[in-house]
């Protein structure tokens, strides 16, 4: 018999609890859970009633985060009320109160697939459980270990590209972040891929102390080829769906829309009303033309029956009630904000750009089609971008990580026979030059600031060359015959490395950002005059 299933945790676990929702379906049970069951324009405290009422088991996925859950509480009290059947599914050992003590566990924190199957079987068959479910203890799935111990030497080896500043920054402490589950993914990964190309190039940083092999350059060797080998390794090892069970949501790799969308060719025409902050103008107003190509009509927002809330870092809340009438909050950017009244919305996701955006004008008569095909949990400090801005993105910190290299090597090598004053210059210009390339990456990173156009970029990537430029004709070749060409060779590469990345970057990325500039232009916040007041809708 297939039983109706309602899952109660915090969003804290959210990946955890996608994975269990698709087993669970996929083994035929019916599941209820909150942003993929609440139906649009109905209260929320009636539909989770509702929920836990038709229900024939209850599961709460037992954290820390969800023993705070002013959402969670309220549904236990609801579910203790109604005398229904609970079964407590332990990601993580807590104290729990009195009253929960007593009902059926299943310990999920060693083995997702164990514990499944033991659920499963516990769900068609019950049995008497063990008294009490663990409250204290650290436990966790065999990858998480694995992926602590290889993350633990990758730490180890990426002392050596201290000179980078970003990669040890991130995997340094990667080990205890993994154990907290709360690293970023996006920097991580970053740090991660650049690794072993900055051991190799540290050759041209770390000065040698003689003409033969030391034990500090053996080790250095052994460090570069080991990086080959583990840099990879734990790449995978956290994308891993494994590891996307065990992560916060920042910590995890994204979940996106469904890839066999359902198509609907002639949908039934809506009214429908977009709530946008000026900034966002142009989202709005590609939203709105993408729906009217489809025959719905942009109406005033008291005549509407769908209404946009389209989320970013400039609108993080809206007056529309989602218990009133249809919302469809629609996530642009990552925004660590959550309105409240939000929460339990599912939210449709167009942080990648608008790619799906016929598939919304098509589904967008049938809400439930919508969800399950665009819909995420709402979880807003990911690190998620239009592929064309994660391309600029990637470069301006791989600029920023050879920039700095380029004047460390120069320096190291030099050291002995420059004066003070023209290491003084070349500070000032490096300042100059990584504070250009740190703000235009916050900048795009976060769509904020003066540099978040394609005005203010373009002369601070012109900024960069020219620097590399100046500083090999002025240091490098000025100063040659004063040096040996086997130190020259060394001052030079990672610099040559440098001008390198400039050059091809922007040959590899100006054609891109011309295909794509659309999505450049969208993600560039519009400017308005706050004296004339907010810029149009349409």
């Amino acid at each position: 018999m297939s039983l109706n299933l309602f899952i109660s945790y915090s969003r804290q676990e959210s990946p955890f609890a996608d994975s269990l929702l698709d087993e669970l379906e996929d083994r035929g049970f019916k599941v209820w859970m909150d942003y993929q069951s609440l139906t649009p324009a109905k209260p929320w405290v009636e539909e989770i009633y509702r929920g836990i009422e038709e229900a024939d088991v209850i599961l709460l996925i037992v954290s820390k985060a969800v023993m705070v859950s002013k959402f969670a509480a309220a549904e236990m009290e609801t579910a203790f009320e109604l005398k229904k059947r609970i079964v407590l599914l332990i990601f993580e050992a807590t104290e729990l109160p009195p009253w929960l003590q007593h009902y059926e566990w299943i310990d999920f924190r060693r083995s997702f697939t164990k514990g499944l199957n033991e659920l499963v079987q516990q769900l068609q068959s019950p049995r008497v459980m063990p008294p009490g479910p663990p409250e204290k203890g650290f436990a966790a799935p065999w990858v998480v270990w694995f992926s602590f111990l290889v993350s633990l030497a990758v730490c180890s080896v990426s002392l050596f590209s201290f000179w980078t500043l970003y990669i040890p920054y991130f995997l340094v402490p990667l080990p205890y972040r993994i154990l907290k589950r709360d690293f970023s993914f996006f920097h991580v990964l970053l740090a991660l891929f650049l690794l072993p190309f900055a051991l190799i190039m540290s050759v041209g940083v770390i000065p040698g102390q003689s003409d033969s092999l030391t034990l500090f350059d053996a080790y250095w060797i052994f460090s570069t080829l080991l990086s080959l080998v583990l840099a990879p390794l734990l790449f995978l090892l956290l994308r891993s769906k494994a590891m996307r069970r065990w992560g916060k949501p920042i910590a995890v790799r994204p979940r996106f829309a469904n890839r066999q969308i359902p198509r609907v060719l002639h949908p039934r025409p809506i009214t429908f009303t977009v709530d946008a902050a000026p900034e966002d103008f142009r989202y709005n107003h590609d939203l709105t033309k993408g729906m009217e190509k489809y025959g719905h009509r942009f109406v005033a927002e008291a005549e509407a029956e769908v209404a946009f809330v389209l989320i970013s870092r400039y609108k993080t809340a809206t007056t529309l009630n989602p218990e009133a009438r249809i919302v469809y909050p629609v996530l642009i950017q990552s925004t660590g904000a959550i309105d409240p009244k939000m929460e339990r919305v599912q939210w449709i996701d167009f942080r990648r750009g608008l790619r799906n955006l016929d598939a919304l004008a098509q589904l967008i008569p049938e809400p439930t089609k919508i969800f399950k095909a665009l819909g995420i949990a709402p979880m807003g400090n990911q690190t998620v971008l239009p592929p064309i801005i994660r391309a600029l993105v990637i470069y301006l910190i791989v600029l920023g990580i050879f920039t700095f290299g380029g004047w460390a090597t120069s320096m190291l090598q030099l050291s002995h026979i420059i004066s003070w004053k023209e290491v003084l210059g070349s500070v000032i210009w490096l300042l100059i030059i990584l504070g250009s390339i740190y703000f235009a990456t916050n900048s795009l990173l976060h769509r904020k600031g003066g540099v978040a156009s394609p005005l203010y970029l373009l002369p601070v990537l012109m900024l960069g060359i020219g620097w590399s430029v100046l500083f090999l004709n002025s240091q490098t070749f000025q100063v040659k015959s004063s040096v040996s060409n086997k130190e020259d060779d060394l001052r030079g590469a990672v610099m040559l490395a440098s001008l390198f990345i400039y050059v091809t970057g922007l040959m590899v990325l100006t054609p891109a950002a011309l295909w794509y500039w659309k999505d450049f232009r969208r993600w560039c916040p519009q400017r308005h005059k706050r004296k004339r007041g907010p810029a149009p809708q349409r």
